[in-house]
């Protein structure tokens, strides 16, 4: 008769083996997030992340990833790849960042850090980051582990941030126009009622104001403000450097901006005319010259020459030849003594 509590003690090995078997011998053995200059160190699977993160936020996952086969099985896992999704966040969409390819060798480990930037535009909410790694041993056997973290993301109740204040042209020779490109947007919590925009420099004459309100959801488009703000220089005033003063006011709040403005009017206009004339005909010159240096040239005096005579062109040969004929001379003279000596 068949023992059954031996039966079933042999079917719970035989099941915990093929666990075993089956299990994914990767492991995350240490996870560090970073937000903005915060960090949250030794986070476990389904932790809230405890910084709360911001419109723009910078955050940053350091996780450790380790190979769990022993020295002695000796099987390196090969092309892991780290994913990290932040669900839901870009209106609806999630962020993804997958890591660069990597292998482990057994009883190994390696941390990998994958950055987010968070959208400007984003509402306030707990959002679920899901991190997914995978690779494949040696053997071709696939090995995973996914991890669920939370990040709360928290707004200022009153926010506005100047996206942009970009003046068209900022030299002009009067009068002359530009235009002012403009772009605010509610990155608060609330509802921004009565936002008091003005452009102003008194100089100028330039005083525009506008009053607008801006809804706390961020995709509206009715949370931005934009305009292309028409700026006019008059005819009367002095060449100079001026200073457009931007201010937008709502409640207790201000947001200010500075842009340079160069006028060129009058004097100013007549003596940059001036010299560039004057600059002209240096320009023309070297045109002309092809842009080469100038040379310049000495006529050369002509010089009368006479002809060498024939002594003077031939004095080193006479002086060889007559030196022979000194010689030859001696020689002859000392050749007749000697003959007459044996005559007698």
């Amino acid at each position: 008769m068949i023992n059954i509590k031996k039966l079933i003690l042999l079917i719970i090995l035989v099941l915990l083996y093929s666990f075993s078997a089956s299990a994914s011998k990767l492991l995350i053995t240490d996870l560090d997030v970073d937000v903005g200059d915060k960090t949250d160190k030794n986070l476990q699977e389904g932790d809230t992340i405890s910084d709360e993160a911001a419109p723009e936020s910078e955050v940053s996952f350091e996780i450790e990833v380790m190979n769990n086969f022993t020295r002695t099985e000796d099987i390196e896992i090969e092309d892991i790849t780290v994913t990290v999704y932040i669900r839901n966040i870009d209106d609806d969409d999630d962020l993804e960042e997958e890591s660069d390819e990597f292998n482990l060798k057994a009883d190994k480990d390696k941390k990998v850090t994958v950055d987010f930037s968070l959208p400007l535009e984003v509402e306030e909410d707990s959002y679920t980051v899901d991190i997914e790694i995978e690779g494949k041993d040696e053997n071709g056997t696939s090995h995973t582990v996914s991890w669920a973290l939370y990040l709360d993301l928290d707004k200022e109740s009153h926010l506005l941030k100047l996206i942009k204040a970009d003046l068209e042209e900022s030299s002009l020779v009067c009068p002359d126009s530009t235009y002012l490109s403009i772009e605010i947007v509610n990155i608060g919590a609330n509802e921004e009622e009565d936002v008091e925009l003005s452009v102003s420099n008194s100089d100028l004459d330039i005083n525009e104001n506008r009053v607008f309100t801006l809804t706390e959801d961020p995709y509206d488009s009715d949370s931005t403000y934009e305009e292309k703000l028409f700026i006019d220089i008059p005819n009367d005033v002095d060449g100079g450097s001026y200073i457009l003063r931007l201010k937008a006011a709502y409640g207790s709040r201000v947001l200010e901006q500075s842009l340079d403005l160069n006028v060129l009017c009058g004097n100013e206009e007549e003596e940059e005319e001036e010299e560039e004339e004057a600059e002209a005909p240096e320009q023309e010159e070297e045109e002309e010259t092809g842009g080469m240096e100038s040379i310049t040239t000495t006529a050369i005096q002509p010089i009368s020459v006479r002809p060498d005579s024939f002594i003077e062109r031939y004095k080193y040969v006479i002086a060889v030849v007559l030196a022979y004929l000194v010689v030859f001379s001696a020689l002859v003279v000392f050749a007749v003594k000697i003959f007459r000596k044996r005559s007698y």
